[in-house]
């Protein structure tokens, strides 16, 4: 069974589970009136009076993170968004010994993407669809690997040696920070979801391998054998703190091919397999053995992992967040909106006065057809909403029964309902926040901000740091939202009735 059909599985299992919970509810709170229809109404009140406003992120915490970006994203609505990666490389092994007069062969760097097996060729081999990789035009850039001589601690020491924090906005930093010469420089590239065939060195055998769809990199080998290889024995390679001190990290940086066209992918860092690999032959057999060369020589590897810390940087410089009464959501450094369910306090208080059993609450979302092109290939699938005073998830979410770890696409479809038409065909995002709506009403809770963001995944809910535009308080937003580059426009509060933000909120009343 491929992705696809693995998907649509789980998303009708949603659904099923979705009018399973809804009739239950309807059978629990709305059926209550049902007891003596004569004596309670079931009724709609959806004349709350709502804020909602979209506010330019100037930057994000992108450190932290399982999984980073590289490339340039282009958004019809707003423009183009450059992402580099930058990395500090671990030794497998500190202090090592090459052995007998090592000399370097080739170096590989590998940053495998996202991908899942749809099928399978007629040599039984998986073939494979990348996830997570955006193209625009031709769907390809030109990228540059540097060193970069940024010194990349792990504790600030301007913040009481709390965890140091990258951000997106540091872009013009790093990029002066960067090496002059290249390791190295890949033109007209375009992501494969071919399978990738590999040599590894095991147990004494040079094993071909067959490896999931990845980015692999020849790096300069005079380079890795100057700076890493003749290290030997030195300071620089007796500790990890000591080689990332001096080795301070790699930095992959994109450029644009041509103005319309562009590629951006998402690389899974959790893997062994993402870093930098030095092969090199040395003269004498090693103890346990090594493949044995044309040249009777013995050939070695040495692995060198990214990780510690690990970020984005982007060049916004071609990035525009219009301004006006829509909504405008857009992952990474763009753009998320602040939502005041219950501004007005005299109307507050007089809900509050009322003897309601509250049944359901939901925000819709309207996407604005004029700027959303009907390809939804960057549509945002699913929206966020989450407690923007406290830095956490809603109660619905942490209740919603149909959280699925395995398909996040098919997760929390109550709570956060994934993007759908209406029998008009106008897009929309319904969001369920009942006991949200509940705990103001009913236990006097004053918390009635919310913040909405895009979300690449709905069931990552740790947080990542991020300043709005003219603020200098900083704010949390859910840490997927800084991975996505997709965007929407959504209607607000100034739409026609059909359009219109609102806030329903269906209750039960005695007569």
């Amino acid at each position: 069974m491929n992705l696809k059909s693995k998907m649509l599985k789980a998303i009708s299992l949603g659904v099923v589970t979705l009018s399973f919970f809804a009739c239950e509810n309807d059978v629990s709170e709305i059926g209550s009136g049902m007891v003596d229809n004569n004596n309670f109404n079931n009724l709609l009140y959806s004349e709350t009076s709502i804020s909602a406003t979209s506010k330019k992120i100037e930057k994000v915490q992108t450190n932290g993170q399982a999984s980073l970006n590289m490339g340039i994203y282009k958004d019809p609505v707003f423009g183009v968004t450059k992402t580099d990666f930058i990395s500090q490389l671990t030794l497998s092994k500190t202090n090592p010994s090459f052995g007998d007069e090592p000399v370097v062969d080739s170096v590989v760097l590998t940053l495998p993407y996202f991908s899942t097996p749809t099928s399978i060729d007629d040599n039984g081999k998986n073939v494979y669809k990348l996830d997570s990789v955006y193209k625009f035009g031709l769907g390809q850039i030109n990228f540059s690997v540097y060193r970069t001589n940024y010194f990349l601690r792990s504790e600030d020491p301007d913040n009481d040696f709390k965890p140091q924090v990258y951000y997106s906005n540091q872009y013009d930093m790093f990029n002066q920070q960067k090496e002059g010469q290249a390791l190295a420089q890949v033109t007209n590239f375009t992501p494969s979801a071919a399978r990738k065939v590999v040599y590894e060195v095991k147990e004494g055998e040079l094993d071909t391998v067959s490896k999931t769809p990845r980015l692999r990199v020849h790096l300069s080998k005079e380079y890795f054998q100057q700076h890493i290889i003749d290290k030997e024995g030195s300071n620089e390679l007796l500790s990890n703190d000591n080689f990332q001190n001096y080795f301070r990290g790699i930095h992959i940086q994109a450029e644009k091919l041509t103005s319309n066209d562009g590629v951006l992918s998402l690389f899974d860092l959790s893997s062994e397999d993402a870093g930098i690999t030095i092969y090199y032959n040395v003269e004498t057999k090693p103890a346990g053995g090594a493949p044995q060369n044309s040249d009777d020589k013995y050939l070695k590897s040495f692995r060198m992992k990214f990780s510690g810390n690990m970020f984005n940087v982007e060049n916004t410089e071609e990035q525009s967040i219009p301004q006006d009464d829509k909504l405008y959501l857009k992952g990474g450094q763009g753009a998320m909106a602040i939502i005041d369910v219950f501004q007005d306090e005299e109307e507050l208080a007089n809900l509050r006065s009322k003897d309601w059993l509250i049944n359901e609450a939901n925000l819709t979302f309207y996407v604005d057809e004029s700027q959303i092109a009907a390809d939804e290939a960057t549509q945002p699938k699913r929206l966020f909403l989450y407690d923007v005073k406290n830095n956490a998830v809603l109660y619905d979410y942490s209740m919603d029964p149909t959280a699925n770890k395995a398909f996040p696409i098919a997760s929390r479809i109550i709570h956060l309902e994934p993007l759908s038409k209406t029998k008009e065909g106008l897009r929309k995002y319904k969001l369920r926040l009942t006991a949200y709506v509940n705990d103001i009403l009913k236990k006097d809770s004053t918390n009635t901000k919310l913040g909405l963001v895009v979300s690449q995944n709905v069931n990552v809910s740790t947080m990542s740091e991020a300043f709005l535009e003219g603020s200098e308080e900083a704010i949390k937003m859910p840490s997927a939202t800084v991975l996505s580059r997709q965007g929407t426009v959504l209607y607000g509060t100034e739409a026609n009735q059909e359009k219109r933000l609102k806030l329903d909120i269906y209750y039960t009343e005695a007569k």
